[in-house]
């Protein structure tokens, strides 16, 4: 079940970058969708690593795995989103 609520929390997180240009209910389903297997990926092979690696944060909350990974994800999408906005004919 906290897996299910995490991947709602992040799909929320990954499409906020992008959610005043990206119109079609489609994209932003795939953007949430992806965001929520990413973060449940991240969650299930980052946080052993975080806690016994090089830096040893013990991340409590998954902070870094419920926002910190999705919203690099949304980021990124969001920039696509903008320049293949900005590339598409005849919206000047």
């Amino acid at each position: 079940m906290e897996d299910i609520i995490n991947a709602t929390l992040a799909g929320g997180v990954a499409i906020g970058a992008s959610s005043g240009v990206v119109v079609n209910m489609g994209v932003s389903l795939t953007i949430g969708i992806i965001a929520g297997f990413v973060s449940n990926i991240a969650s299930a092979k980052l946080m052993h690593k975080l806690e016994h690696g090089f830096l040893g944060i013990h991340d409590t909350c998954g902070v870094h795995n419920l926002h910190g990974i999705p919203g690099l994800l949304g980021g990124l999408i969001s920039a696509m989103v903008i320049a293949s906005y900005q590339t598409w004919p005849g919206l000047d």
